[in-house]
This record gives C-alpha cells, sequence and structure tokens, in this order.
C-alpha cells in the first residue's frame, strides 16, 4: 500500500517509516486552498491508496500531548451558513481497514476511537467555538475535500500542543519539539 502523508509546516515534520507500506510524504501549506491544491498534486504525482494527514492541532477539550485519530471534519469558515449556499460542510469518513489499525491516545493512554471531529477554517482559533469539535486546525477538511474529488481514501493523526484560549499561538510553538518527538514515537509503535 502507498500512503501519502500530509505535514502543514517543515516545523511538523518527522520521519515516517512503515515496514509493509510506502510513504511519500509533502507538505501543504497552511490555510485551505494551499493545502487542497497541494493534496490534489500530490495525489496526481504519486498514486497513493490512502492520504493520511498529520500534524498538531488546537483543542478545548483534552490535554496537550494527546494525539487523536479524525474522521469527522467540519469546515468552520461555512458551516453557518452551508444551507443556503448548498454547501458540504460537515463530512464524516467512512472507517477503512488502515485506519483500524490506528488509534487515539487520550491522557496517555491508548484507546480504539478513530472517529474524532477537527474543525478546519482559515484561521488559528485563538477563542471562541469549535462547534462542538475535539481538535481545530488550518488543513483538514480541504485536504478531505481533494481526496474524495479523487476518490482516495483520507483520515487525520492530530497531536494537541495548546489549549485554545490559553495563548495558543505562543505554546504552539514552543510544543513543536514535543509534538515531533511524540508523533514519531506514536507511529513507530503502530508496526505497520
Amino acid at each position: 500500500m502507498k500512503i501519502l502523508v500530509i505535514f502543514a509546516t517543515q516545523n511538523e515534520v518527522f520521519d515516517i517509516r512503515f515496514k509493509h507500506h510506502e510513504v511519500v510524504t509533502i507538505l501543504s501549506g497552511v490555510g485551505k486552498a494551499r493545502s487542497a491544491m497541494m493534496v490534489m498534486k500530490g495525489i496526481i504525482e504519486h498514486q497513493p491508496d490512502i492520504v493520511v494527514s498529520v500534524g498538531t492541532a488546537g483543542t478545548f477539550t483534552h490535554q496537550v500531548g494527546d494525539i487523536l485519530v479524525c474522521r469527522h471534519f467540519i469546515d468552520r469558515d461555512f458551516y453557518k451558513v452551508y444551507d443556503i449556499l448548498q454547501l458540504e460542510c460537515d463530512i464524516t469518513v467512512p472507517e477503512d481497514p488502515f485506519i483500524q489499525k490506528f488509534h487515539s491516545i487520550l491522557n496517555g493512554k491508548p484507546i480504539g476511537r478513530t472517529d474524532f471531529t477537527d474543525s478546519c477554517g482559515d484561521n488559528f482559533v485563538t477563542a471562541g467555538n469549535s462547534l462542538g469539535a475535539d481538535v481545530v486546525d488550518m488543513e483538514s477538511f480541504a485536504e478531505l475535500q481533494a481526496c474524495k474529488e479523487m476518490g482516495v481514501p483520507f483520515f487525520a493523526v492530530k497531536y494537541i500542543t495548546d489549549i485554545i484560549g490559553q495563548n495558543s499561538l505562543e505554546i504552539w510553538e514552543t510544543r513543536l519539539a514535543d509534538a515531533r518527538k511524540n508523533m514519531s514515537a506514536y507511529f513507530k509503535s503502530l508496526n505497520l
């Protein structure tokens, strides 16, 4: 199986290798438009069997250091007007046999859930409402849309770096090294 792994920024990148699968890594850049374009380009160039968005995220409800596997995605930029504009703004990805090999980590303990919710929008959330989502980021929904358009399965694995409303931007920058280290250990533990 060929896996396309997407990181938004170079600061989030760490080495991912699987024994039984080929891994190709790309950078999407920050924000929905750029990430959708780069994912589409990556799918065309590499023809992956599945796409995984890997990176950092903020949260209102979980702890720094938690790792959440997400299959439910909300576009928070258009969520309130989706009925009027007939936009698809709330998508749940079906569980896939490959996704089932992943697990989330809450409070340092692995759990079998892969159904966490990711709220995506073109802003760095520092306060407000995440529409009940477990994590917030700036790329995943657009990456999912590119994958849907190309018929490629998608999911996200997000490391919590900051609690929204507690100096999120400054804290995010200082926690990137921990995120890379802990996510690297997580991916190695999967034994794929």
